[in-house]
């Protein structure tokens, strides 16, 4: 008989459950026998208990170090790191992958293999002379970080290992784990950048796919580059970097992010110090010129007061967001950076936006502050009444300006975070809307069921049909004219 392992704790499971893995048991004990897998020892069935009438498997070759089911499996959903087509062995690296995982979770039955040892060795080597010598290099880990852990490994080769594990029992399924886990890793990494194929990426930001990248922008972005004065697309240049044929680098990434931050703070300070200068500006006697008008070096000082308001908070949003504080300085979280990214088009362009939005807000206010001196230097300082309209509404613009961006980070969190607070309220707010949308359509079923509104719902909700319906009338009454 195979080992079969499981993470369920089957002596809590009810009678119900444990029949249910007994008979998957049996099934998959006749299925290895008829594909002739009848080796006890190279072969380990995984099973997890999906609901009370299903439960899940997955089986690992010991010898092939690979994981296959039994059944037809989809294999997209394991596939989404990867663009492009690729044969057959290209796919047999990402289930060798899935094996070191699985090698990994499941460790108190197994020993230190030597074999492995030295692969593992030999993967550290390449991947810190890679770090050390490469700009762009494709290693998942700094250099520090390599050496770290090949000193680890030198260790165990130097002493006995077999011995090492003798005298320390409840270190062996660690080390195992460890072992495991920095495997799969490597090999991970060889699987997305397309190791032992004719193209292979030798560069974090080399591209091997030709369409991955656009020849031109929107001309909405092209617009906001514009205000921006430019700033979007140099951030643009520098995620596209790190975001390479739709795969997000994470040692790059952190640092790019850890980078983005010290520039927030850096502005955050310089907006603070423009907004104690606006201050000092409008508390002079020759621009504060009463309180029933505003004069022209008054409201541009007031521009540059609240567009340093505006930098400092958006600053302070961006900094202590969970989306980056979560996407920085953590590689468990590339997967979430991933699935932001492809769950909103042009999604990078977006990010290139807000994270170039504090070093325009602080142009701007240093811009604003440098015509309100100008102005009050060569007395170009017409004053307006502070109590008319077009007065109140210019000086309205930058409030309404600062709601919006701030309601706009704010969206833009609300999709990326991955705090627990955040998703149970998108669980409700989807909750919410799938009841509407069930509401609406029982109303229109219901609505539907009287013949004057039947007809008004029919050409409203599926006018295609009705379209067709007319186009076939049509038709009918010209045959019928052609016939008389």
């Amino acid at each position: 008989m195979q080992k079969y392992l499981t993470d369920e704790k089957l002596c809590d499971l009810g009678d119900e459950l444990v029949h249910l893995v007994n008979r998957t048991v049996d099934y998959l004990e006749d299925e290895l026998k008829r594909h002739n897998y009848t080796d006890d020892e190279s072969i380990e069935v995984v099973l997890e208990i999906i609901d009370e009438q299903q439960c899940g498997y997955y089986v690992a070759d010991n010898v092939r170090e690979a994981i296959f089911w039994l059944n037809e499996y989809e294999v997209k959903s394991i596939l989404n790191e990867v663009q492009g087509d690729f044969p057959p062995e290209h796919l047999a690296l990402k289930f060798r992958a899935m094996y070191w995982a699985h090698y990994a979770l499941f460790p108190n039955h197994r020993e230190v293999s030597p074999e492995t040892l030295n692969e593992l060795q030999g993967y550290l080597i390449w991947y810190n002379a890679d770090a050390m010598t490469s700009a762009w290099s494709t290693s998942p880990y700094s250099s520090d970080e390599l050496r770290k852990f090949k000193e680890d490994i030198l260790y165990l080769q130097k002493n006995d290992a077999s011995n090492l594990i003798t005298v320390n029992l409840y270190c062996q399924p660690r080390l195992i784990a460890g072992q495991g886990r920095l495997m799969e890793i490597f090999v991970h990494q060889g699987f997305i950048n397309y190791h032992d194929q004719p193209v292979a990426r030798l560069a974090s930001n080399q591209s091997i796919l030709e369409h991955t990248r656009p020849t031109s922008h929107s001309w909405l972005f092209k617009g906001l580059c514009l205000v921006l004065l430019n700033a979007p697309c140099s951030h643009l240049r520098s995620l596209e970097t790190v975001w390479v044929d739709e795969v997000v680098h994470t040692l790059f990434w952190n640092r790019l992010i850890t980078g983005f931050i010290a520039e927030w703070s850096s502005l955050q300070l310089m907006a603070t110090v423009l907004l104690a200068g606006n201050m000092s500006f409008l508390a002079i006697q020759s621009v504060d010129r009463g309180i029933d008008v505003r004069s022209l070096a008054q409201i541009a000082s007031c521009y540059s007061t609240v567009l340093s308001i505006h930098c400092i908070i958006l600053s302070l949003v961006l900094i202590r967001a969970p989306m980056t504080k979560s996407w920085s300085n953590d590689d468990k979280n590339a997967n979430t950076i991933q699935a932001y990214l492809h769950s909103r088009p042009g999604g990078l362009k977006l990010l290139a936006v807000v994270f170039s939005l504090p070093y325009t807000l602080v142009f701007w206010a240093l811009a604003c502050l440098l015509v309100a001196f100008f102005c009050w230097s060569f007395q170009l300082n017409p004053v307006v009444p502070s109590t008319s309209s077009a007065a109140r509404a210019f000086m309205s613009l930058p409030w309404v300006f600062l709601v919006f961006l701030v309601i706009w980070v704010l969206a833009i969190e609300y999709k990326a975070s991955t705090d627990p607070l955040i998703e149970k309220i998108r669980e409700r707010v989807g909750f919410v809307t799938s009841a509407y949308g069930e509401v609406k359509a029982k109303v229109y079923t219901l609505a539907g069921r009287i013949p004057g509104i039947r007809r008004i719902l029919s050409r409203t909700i599926d006018p295609i049909q009705d379209e067709e319906h007319n186009i076939e009338t049509t038709e009918m009454g010209e045959q019928g004219a052609h016939r008389e």
